[in-house]
């Protein structure tokens, strides 16, 4: 059996391909317990989690960010929502406006049209 150190995964020799088939071997270190003690100090320790933060907080920064412009492209679009809104509901007021005054002249045509004849 091969022992691949970067990847900590066993290969196995696969007798129908002939290739070797990756096993996850977790429990098989890949150092030696008096190297895993060296490494494993304080200062070690504190890096590796100011590491494992940075990325968080400039993760929460960029949801923060892309939230904020999503806010803001929404709060456009309702103010050109509303804006196209009220010029719909001025131009149907308008052309009411100018049936009622259509209907009003062509009867006041109408009756003195019938008035005439």
């Amino acid at each position: 059996m091969e022992l691949s150190e970067a990847a900590n995964v066993a290969y196995l020799p696969s007798q129908e391909s002939g290739s070797n088939l990756p096993i996850n071997n977790m429990s098989t270190p890949t150092r030696r317990p008096s190297q895993l003690r060296s490494n494993n100090n304080s200062t070690g320790t504190d890096n590796k989690r100011s590491s494992i933060q940075e990325p968080t907080t400039a993760g929460d920064e960029s949801s923060n960010q892309l939230a904020q412009a999503v806010d803001e492209l929404l709060d456009q679009l309702q103010d050109k929502f509303d804006k196209v809104s009220a010029e719909i509901f001025e131009k149907l007021d308008d052309m009411m406006r100018r049936l009622d005054q259509l209907e009003a002249s062509l009867t006041t045509s109408t009756e003195t049209h019938a008035a005439t004849t």
